[in-house]
């Protein structure tokens, strides 16, 4: 009885866990779940390298656009992850609040965005027009790539000021109430 519970509740923990998330490449914590930090050490400031990449409509996009806002919630996202976009619309909702001091960019890590006939790039314009997600999406280039090497799992968001320094630890999953516990964290200065 005690091994078909134990085997019972590690069956449960993976089928969370792949709801929460879709496996990537590279080092990263447990699926589905928001980081923390260890507790005792202290911070360091760790910057995103610069970058110069494009848009979905091939606009360049630098580092610079961080300095628009106090913060900038980067969601790194893949057009094969059933969470990531269902949580689209949810994102959307998140890009149009705040006043103008906070935005989303969405990372496709998976699209090409100079193929524009790969089904990659023709799912995430049809996936993002679904879900009127009409926030920037840019693709991995620089220091965004850089970044990237580290996760394990999309979707994965990390937070940055307007200097370009990571706020916090990454959030790994689709986890609504935790990005806007953060953000509003920052905003009213808590962090």
């Amino acid at each position: 009885m005690k091994k078909r519970l134990i085997a019972l509740i590690a069956v449960l923990a993976m089928s969370m866990a792949i709801f929460a998330a879709c496996g990537g490449s590279g080092a990263g914590e447990e699926n589905g779940k928001a980081e923390g930090t260890d507790g005792g050490s202290e911070k360091k400031t760790e910057k995103i390298a610069e970058f110069t990449t494009v848009d979905l409509n091939g606009n360049e996009v630098t580092q610079a656009i961080f300095a628009d806002v106090d913060i900038t919630m980067i969601n790194f996202w893949g057009t094969y992850c059933a969470p990531c976009i269902k949580e689209l619309p949810d994102l959307q909702k998140i890009s149009g609040s705040y006043d103008g001091r906070f935005q989303m960019i969405g990372v496709p890590i998976d699209v090409n965005f100079s193929d524009k006939n790969s089904a990659e790039y023709k799912n995430a314009l049809k996936y993002l027009e679904q879900a009127g997600a009409d926030y920037m999406n840019i693709e991995a280039a620089g220091g965004i790539v850089e970044y990237m090497s580290s996760m394990q799992y999309v979707p994965t968001s990390i937070f940055v000021d307007s200097e370009g320094n990571l706020i916090g630890e990454p959030v790994v999953g689709a986890l609504t109430d935790e990005y806007k516990k953060r953000i509003e964290d920052y905003l009213n200065g808590k962090s």
